[in-house]
């Protein structure tokens, strides 16, 4: 359902309003915290870096009561009514990457994520003409709120042309490897996700017996390494049977890697025995079994846990 302008025109003055709120000096003190710590170590960004960031920093940052801007931005203001509430609290989950611009629909801007490869119906508070600036099958690095069921233009948006296209898919790959979770707003990927990491549970537990083995601390490395050579031959031979199938010889180019995994960092020698887990990493560095209902990180589901 298309969001009337009305609604649209009271977004804009509520973004304002949200705006004029966080700049209080009682914001002061956790925005340096923020800047601090996503400014990449430098307090002097540019604008538009600079706008992206306050825009997180009032609608998704957590202060130290556990409270966002916006949430408190509601509390204060008693005249708001239940829908505009409702609205603002939903600016909490912001959309964010690079856009590839489909096409104009009246209003609105057709985008799909290149992280999630969800489609979004965009409108701007600002009206359409800055659509102009947005042609077709170019690429928008911008932020996106909730309103109604259409979604609205947060914070700065910078465009790049078409030819710049490898840019915005760098910036997309970079966007999910940081923030898997972004990726799994798309419940498709989410679901291929989770079928993926059952199987390679499952290989685990068809190399090593269980989802959870105790060796000495010694051998850790080694058995890593020789699991990883089972889950490489394994990809082998179904990666080489489905090129017979389609006609290709065996020299199909496929790569077979060094037969080696990394541990991490961890010496695993340090301890008399060490614990090979077999779970999902999540998005916030969590560890579990599959089924937990934590959403599947893209880096993995190995795990080492020294023990003495």
């Amino acid at each position: 359902m298309a969001v009337d302008a009305a609604l649209l025109d009271r977004a804009g003055e509520l973004k304002r309003e949200l705006v004029a709120f966080s700049r209080h000096p009682r914001y002061d003190r956790a925005f340096s915290e923020v800047l601090a710590r996503h400014g990449g170590g430098s307090e002097v960004l540019n604008e538009h870096r600079l706008m992206m960031l306050w825009d997180y920093f009032v609608l998704e940052h957590r202060l130290r009561n556990g409270r966002t801007i916006v949430e408190q931005f509601i509390d204060a203001h008693a005249e708001l009514s239940r829908q505009e509430r409702k609205m603002l609290l939903g600016w909490r989950d912001v959309v964010q990457g690079p856009f590839e611009v489909q096409r104009r629909d009246g209003p609105a801007l057709i985008v799909v994520n290149l992280v999630d490869d969800l489609t979004y119906r965009v409108r701007s508070n600002m009206g359409t003409a800055v659509f102009r600036q947005m042609p077709r099958r170019s690429f928008l690095i911008t932020r996106l709120v909730p309103v109604g069921e259409e979604w609205m233009l947060s914070g700065p948006t910078s465009v790049l042309r078409p030819a710049e296209r490898d840019v915005a898919y760098r910036l997309a790959f970079e966007m999910s490897m940081r923030t898997p979770e972004a990726v799994y707003r798309n419940p498709e990927k989410l679901a291929k996700a989770w079928e993926i990491q059952r199987a390679d549970r499952q290989r685990f537990i068809g190399f090593f017996g269980a989802d959870l083995v105790v060796v000495r601390g010694d051998q850790a490395q080694q058995r890593l390494n020789e699991f990883h050579e089972f889950r490489r031959d394994e990809a082998l031979r179904t990666t080489l049977g489905a090129a017979r199938r389609w006609g290709r010889g065996a020299g199909s180019g496929v790569a077979t890697g060094s037969g080696r995994v990394r541990d991490g960092g961890v010496d695993l020698r340090r301890g008399r025995r060490a614990g090979l887990l077999c779970g999902v990493r999540s998005g916030r560095g969590g560890l579990r079994r599959p089924g937990s209902g934590a959403a599947p990180s893209v880096s993995g589901t190995g795990a080492v846990v020294p023990a003495r």
